[in-house]
């Protein structure tokens, strides 16, 4: 059977039986409001977890699991985005939110405020607060004018940052800007010129910025990701980068991800057992699940996004109908 022909068989009453949270907690409504996935995962993460719970893996993470899903994390990076990631500079986080955590505490100035593009991922509004930290929002702008809240305000045009209102937020003390690259909730995927005109903002400011890559290998053509850090040095050397395969490979509740570190002094920070504690409670089994993801997973994702693809195209015919 065709990947696109098993898609096509899951349905909601099984998704419901299965207690997915997508269909579950809110009973007879449309799941659309948590980004868990329909379609299980590839099939060779599925084998290679069942292995482990055969090997009876349940301790606590070897150290040549977390180094395998650092250099698979590397390869990945190099093969699909071109960027060139120092292995031993990929570390195991629980999660995405997890690095945002240690970054707010330990790469930024203590009461420096947090710039964040709106309308934003809801953690990103609670989680400063919680660490002390004041939140500058800055929304995002529809075709270069302000965006519209109500009716049609998304399909009017396309999102984009508003550079003037980051530039204004760091200058009224802000120290980190949280970069979703590609964008939830608007969905863009930034170009080079708008990654590098932000990247001027941050360096005259003497700013930091945490880049969410999570959804990056979920991109449609012709769009194509490109890592922050990865356009020049300068952005390097002020970047943390945090990304993970539970998104485009559907495991988030297996609790891994990545934390990219793109130079010296950052890696050393890291290097401060305090700092590290971050990546504390990293589950093997979501270890090995984004090691396979990104190594052997790939064909699926391929499939999977082609069906995406096709879905979005079908549901703007049926639109136009």
């Amino acid at each position: 059977m065709s990947t696109a022909a098993e898609f096509d068989a899951i349905g909601i009453d099984r998704l419901r039986e299965v207690g997915s949270v997508k269909w579950s907690a809110f009973p007879g409504t449309i799941g659309a409001f948590v980004a868990e996935m329909d379609f299980g995962t590839a099939p060779a993460v599925t084998a290679a977890l069942r292995k482990t719970i055969d090997d009876g893996l349940f301790g606590y993470l070897p150290r040549a699991v977390a180094t395998a899903m650092s250099e698979a994390c590397a390869r990945w990076q190099s093969d699909r985005y071109g960027w060139t990631v120092d292995p031993e500079r990929v570390h195991p986080l629980p999660d995405v939110l997890s690095g945002l955590r240690a970054t707010i505490d330990y790469y930024t100035e203590p009461g420096s405020k947090i710039v964040l593009p709106t309308p934003s991922y809801m953690p990103f509004l609670s989680i400063p607060p919680m660490h002390g930290r004041e939140i500058i929002e800055v929304p995002m702008l529809v075709n270069g004018e302000p965006g519209e809240q109500g009716e049609l305000g998304a399909q009017a045009g396309r999102y984009e940052l508003d550079l003037d209102g980051i530039d204004r937020a760091f200058a009224a003390g802000g120290g980190l800007l949280i970069l979703c690259n590609p964008y939830n909730p608007v969905g863009r995927v930034f170009t080079r010129e708008e990654l590098e005109a932000v990247c001027q903002i941050v360096d005259k400011h003497g700013g930091r910025v945490f880049s969410d890559e999570i959804h990056s290998p979920l991109v449609f053509a012709p769009h194509r990701h490109i890592p922050y850090a990865s356009i020049n040095e300068t952005a390097a050397s002020h970047t943390i980068t945090a990304t993970s395969a539970s998104k485009a490979w559907n495991l988030p509740g297996l609790k891994a991800a990545q934390l990219i570190i793109s130079n010296d002094a950052d890696e050393r920070t890291w290097q401060r057992p305090e700092v590290a504690w971050a990546g504390h409670g990293t589950s093997n089994l979501g270890v090995i699940a984004n090691t396979t993801a990104y190594n052997d997973g790939r064909q699926w994702l391929a499939d999977t996004i082609d069906y995406l693809d096709g879905n979005r195209t079908r549901l703007g015919e049926l639109l136009a109908e």
